[in-house]
């Protein structure tokens, strides 16, 4: 059944393996042709819902919201810590890239990534935006 917004909660590691499919899932379901946004959002899951726990800590979450032809994620987590990001991270490290990763993506997409404090400076929420309509037009030229 389709549903143009999914919550999750990330409480360990195995919440977020299962938010990248489920992220899997929504793109396919709202744009079946997209494979490529299906993977780009798989990764960013899997980057910044990981990212959310380890540094922001419980309660963390992950909302998936489809917005005409632009898919959004958002992740909120319990520091008021913004998160930074590492350009010079390498393809072989292992931290300090998912925020790089996930902009990249971001860009890649039509999109964008952009960090929001939360209210009274309790918690964040990372918001990361791609276009399901640059995928079309991509794929058509």
């Amino acid at each position: 059944m389709l549903s143009g917004r999914v919550t999750l909660n990330l409480a360990a590691a195995d919440d977020v393996g299962a938010a990248r499919h489920r992220a899997r899932s929504f793109v396919t379901e709202h744009w079946p042709d997209s494979a490529s946004l299906a993977d780009a959002a798989e990764v960013i899951v899997g980057e910044l819902g990981a990212n959310s726990l380890l540094h922001g800590g419980a309660p963390a979450g992950v909302e998936f919201a489809k917005q005409g032809q632009t898919l959004r994620m958002a992740f909120t987590d319990a520091s008021a810590e913004l998160p930074v990001l590492h350009s010079d991270a390498s393809d072989v490290d292992e931290h300090h890239r998912g925020l790089l990763l996930a902009t990249a993506f971001a860009e890649e997409h039509g999109g964008h990534l952009d960090v929001k404090p939360g209210a009274d400076g309790l918690g964040k929420t990372v918001v990361c935006t791609l276009s399901a309509s640059d995928q079309a037009a991509a794929r058509s030229s």
